[in-house]
């Protein structure tokens, strides 16, 4: 593949002896690398360096990074050449992987830059050269949001940075660390691994029917066993007697979310993380997609969420809508309830509503012609995703309609929420938003256009008093803001109510 644009690109198709994590998710590396000592580096007889985790971090805080020269990658420290193919699964799977096995050993860092090769005379992969590349080429928001959706459960304090060199800051390297602690949640699993013949493995999950009540075991639930059991000495036998519970997914065939410590159940990390399972689940992955996330700012219970005479489960049963054949968040499928934990509908490929008992809302849909870009058809090839404006007022102003309804149903409802809209990049390299109408016989589109990146725009509001069209127009000004808009050139508003909000009378006709 060529190197993107301003980055000297080395191929990085070694394994650098990680077992699949989805067979062996604990197996340490191959190459019999002693732990880390005290110091900062030791020198291996004969010359090359064996950092450790505090060495590596003081080059990168200097930007010396030729200091790396001659380094040998062992179980706490690994380089890849080149940036990660995050367009395509076999990238986000491989940058899990690889994440994975760190977490699942020792912890350290990976560093993306320093290219390695093998020295015959020790045969350790040695660090030989390091190809810098500017900030932009690397997100560290999407690939956290990566790391979410394919490792179960998600690598907790996961330290993700670009890093300046000292004599051209314009161009550095990135790092991605796994802290020590973070190695006590082990084993952490990869949940996709079936790419092609390089990177091998089955799917931990289960398999679900339409209509089918019969309880699956879950990723958590073998995970669980794993934890039980997890005297290393016997987790072969133990991974041996888990074959029949691991099965490659079908289309239809989703992946259970991880269980929920209480006292993290509004933390934004878990919020974005809880918002990657819908869109796993949703089938939204490797498409541009968009999500609205709602959650009270203090803990709640939902008890009434398993009862269908409940405001909040009718909420769910019959979302808000503004008109007849608008773009609305009802899924049209039947509520699904999961693990006691929250309720879901779900159209495969197209749109996703769930509530969870502690309150968190989400809605997740396609970023493209077929939703949130309706009436605008992309051209063969091309990898820009178009965001019809008055489709997003609809969504992003019944979204705050849901919460208010929701949160206001809350038996000593809490006085503050937090709504989110975030935007994902699947295989496009640009979004596009205009602030003129659009339309739908033409497809006609003219607007500004930014570089495409995983971006999420938060907004928080007292509750009591809380006008829907109000908090979403506040929320669309961040994303107005964000594409180089100002506020009078927000359609669909009117500005002379106090305070102004969104009008829905003034959309275009569904």
């Amino acid at each position: 593949m060529p190197a993107p644009s301003g980055f000297d690109h080395v191929p990085t198709s070694k394994l650098n002896g990680t077992r699949s994590i989805a067979a062996h998710p604990c197996k340490n590396r191959k190459d019999g690398a002693p732990s880390v000592g005290m110091v900062d580096a030791k020198i291996i007889k004969g010359g090359p360096t064996e950092l450790t985790v505090e060495g590596v971090a003081g080059i990168l805080s200097k930007g010396a990074f030729d200091e790396f020269i001659s380094a040998v990658e062992h179980e706490q420290f690994e380089c890849k050449s080149g940036l990660y193919d995050i367009k395509a699964a076999k990238g986000k799977i491989e940058l899990a992987k690889d994440v994975s096995a760190l977490a699942n050993s020792a912890g350290g860092y990976l560093l993306i830059g320093p290219a390695t090769q093998k020295d015959q005379l020790h045969n350790k992969d040695e660090v030989k050269s390091v190809s810098q590349f500017t900030s932009s080429l690397f997100q560290p928001d999407t690939y956290r949001n990566i790391l979410n959706a394919f490792i179960y459960p998600p690598v907790p304090n996961l330290e993700i940075h670009w890093h300046a060199g000292k004599d051209d800051p314009t161009k550095g390297i990135a790092s991605i660390l796994v802290p020590l602690k973070s190695v006590d949640e082990k084993p952490f699993l990869v949940v996709q691994s079936d790419v092609d013949s390089q990177v091998t493995g089955n799917l931990f999950g289960y398999f679900e029917r339409v209509g089918d009540d019969a309880l699956p075991t879950s990723v958590h639930m073998i995970r669980d066993m794993m934890k039980d059991g997890k005297r290393y000495g016997d987790l072969e036998r133990k991974l041996d007697n888990l074959e029949g519970l691991i099965t490659k997914l079908g289309p239809n065939q989703h992946v259970s979310s991880p269980p929920v410590k209480e006292e993290n159940s509004v933390k934004q990390e878990l919020l974005l993380l809880r918002a990657s399972e819908a869109r796993r689940i949703t089938q939204l992955l490797d498409v541009p997609s968009f999500f609205l996330i709602g959650a009270p700012l203090e803990l709640v219970k939902l008890n009434g969420l398993f009862s269908s005479k409940s405001v909040e489960y009718q909420a769910i049963s019959d979302p808000p809508v503004y008109r007849s054949h608008g773009f609305d968040l009802n899924p049209h499928t039947p509520i699904q309830h999961v693990r006691g934990e929250l309720i879901r509908r779900v159209t495969n490929g197209r749109k996703g509503l769930e509530l969870w008992q502690d309150g968190t809302l989400i809605f997740v849909g396609r970023n493209d012609e077929d939703f949130l870009g309706w009436a605008v058809r992309r051209k063969q090839g091309e990898r820009n995703a178009y965001i019809n404006n008055y489709v997003l007022t609809e969504v992003v102003s019944l979204f705050c309609t849901l919460v208010i309804k929701v949160f206001g149903s809350i038996q000593d409802a809490p006085e503050k929420a937090r709504v989110g809209f975030g935007l994902t990049t699947g295989d496009v390299q640009s979004f596009e938003l205009s602030t003129h109408p659009i339309d739908p016989t033409v497809g006609s589109f003219s607007g500004k256009k930014i570089p495409a990146e995983d971006k999420t725009f938060w907004i928080e509001f007292d509750l009591k008093h809380a006008i829907a069209e109000v908090e979403a127009l506040r929320l669309l000004q961040e994303i107005y803001h964000w594409f180089g808009f100002m506020d009078e050139q927000i359609p669909y508003v009117d500005f002379q109510s106090k305070p102004p909000r969104v009008d829905h009378i003034r959309y275009a006709p569904g």
